[in-house]
């Protein structure tokens, strides 16, 4: 496996765009058998073209998401394109595209999962997935959707964001063209064996009287110690006016009160309706408490993170990194340290690519060496090839 890779901040001119991209690639002495592009952007190289221009120029699938920001080895930025292309002779990798998730969430996702292993010879060994941010569906539930009907296969992604506060430009993308309601899954099949990382902010500062969800419907928070949601977050002082103060760096704990690590959640926006809308389910009955997070915190947590990878890493030849979108948005000013620090630390390394999330996806590791697929909110991971 290799991971190729480029970048270009010309968001004005497709054709230009296309020339630095193809420029950076050299396909013809690079590519090898099988390949698959891997592509992230801001929201305007959609609308201007680039985006489409980019994916109609390379002659492999080009799947993807909008977000805030994301990064090669030799570049980064909000502005930006980057792309990876993962090639390989001995991995294949075949890609498919739901139907629209905004109804139903399983009977699209079963039918294009199928519709992916039918031609394959054997079960395949990684599924990476690309989700839209939808606002009554969370990115758990459809990840954990795939988890099922593929039998727990490795799964490891993300949900889409933007720079937006409401994510109203947050897509999927797969061949140049975006997505609100599909989620794209890219099935790589071969000798493989991917090594995983995580690592969250800590459970740190959290008021010591717990909450306690008393209604709620996936992901979205309806009611708190039987009082309206967002009348909970103003007795915190996070609720002014119908929006959510600060919400995206204010982590939530979930404590299930069964002996288990807490999960942290993100509360994003406010519906229609007045509920929130959250990064992960927040199911009926437990607590709930607000947390305090901070450069420190964010820094720290992706040294440590880096310092596994490296740890890991031998012959390995590609790395993909998905971090929240919350960690940049709470380094304030300097909200692209965390992915200097991964320049300064891999840039020489390892081939990586990186972005920022609305929810990560990635598998833990279990006591007994296996994997289990999670979804994750305020997390670093990756995936090491």
């Amino acid at each position: 496996m290799k991971l190729l890779r480029a970048s270009t901040l010309e968001v004005d001119e497709p054709k230009l765009a296309v020339s630095e991209i193809l420029q950076q690639l050299d396909l013809g002495n690079s590519l090898l058998a099988h390949s698959v592009g891997l592509v992230t952007c801001h929201p305007d190289f959609i609308d201007s073209g680039v985006l489409a221009a980019v994916s109609d120029a390379l002659p492999f699938d080009v799947v993807g998401c909008t977000s805030i920001a994301s990064a090669i080895n030799e570049d980064m930025g909000i502005e930006i394109l980057t792309l990876a292309v993962l090639t390989s002779d001995d991995v294949s990798f075949t890609t498919v595209l739901t139907e629209s998730l905004w109804d139903d969430q399983v009977t699209p996702i079963k039918t294009a999962y199928e519709k992916a292993i039918a031609a394959l010879p054997e079960k395949p060994s990684l599924i990476l997935t690309y989700q839209p941010m939808m606002n009554h569906v969370g990115g758990e539930r459809l990840s954990m959707e795939i988890s099922r009907i593929s039998d727990g296969i490795p799964l490891f992604g993300t949900l889409a964001c933007d720079h937006n506060y409401d994510f109203s430009q947050a897509y999927s993308i797969c061949n140049g063209t975006y997505y609100k309601d599909r989620l794209i899954m890219v099935l790589l099949n071969g000798p493989l064996a991917p090594k995983f990382f995580h690592i969250a902010i800590e459970m740190k500062g959290q008021l010591a009287q717990k909450a306690v969800i008393t209604d709620s419907a996936g992901n979205v928070l309806k009611t708190v110690n039987d009082m309206p949601v967002l009348k909970y977050l103003e007795s915190l002082g996070l609720n002014s006016g119908g929006t959510i103060e600060g919400s995206v760096t204010i982590p939530f704990f979930l404590d299930y009160n069964d002996g288990g690590k807490p999960v942290c959640r993100g509360l994003f926006l406010v519906t229609e309706e007045g509920w929130v809308a959250c990064g992960g389910d927040v199911p009926t009955g437990v607590r709930i408490s607000p947390a305090s997070l901070d450069d420190a915190d964010i820094m720290q947590t992706a040294d440590k993170a880096i310092d596994d990878i490296l740890a890991a890493a031998n012959s390995n030849k590609a790395l993909l990194i998905v971090s929240c979108n919350s960690r940049s948005l709470s380094l304030g000013t300097d909200f692209l340290a965390e992915m200097e620090l991964v320049q300064e630390r891999l840039g020489k390394v390892l081939p990586y690519h990186m972005l920022y999330s609305g929810g990560e996806i990635c598998p833990v590791q279990l006591e007994d060496g296996g994997t289990k697929n999670r979804f994750h909110n305020f997390s670093f991971t990756a995936c090491l090839f």
